[in-house]
């Protein structure tokens, strides 16, 4: 699970999960989530909770005027994600 914080005007990077569905749980504040494989923008706000399914190109991004505060992540665990931002090492395998 992941802590993420965006201040006012940060975005995450467009990125792509192709193992994993994506769940965010938006603790704080209130932005856009961006679909970018079907063109689409979902506004929310603190309490809704974002699902990305497996393969979607997305982004979120505190562009409403405040910061965003979210827990949530992949799942099943994106292996090569987290070989990327070291927090598994990098002969670890994707589970079964």
């Amino acid at each position: 699970m992941n802590y993420v914080r965006l201040e006012a005007g940060e975005a995450n990077t467009p990125h792509v999960h192709t193992l994993s569905e994506d769940t965010i749980f938006i603790l704080e504040g209130e932005g856009t989530a961006y679909d970018y494989t079907n063109d689409i923008k979902l506004p929310f706000h603190a309490g809704c909770v974002v699902h990305v399914p497996v393969g979607v190109k997305h982004a979120v991004a505190a562009d409403r005027g405040v910061g965003v505060v979210s827990v949530g992540g992949p799942s099943p665990a994106d292996v090569p994600l987290l070989k990327a931002v070291g927090a598994l090492p990098a002969d670890a395998e994707q589970p079964a």
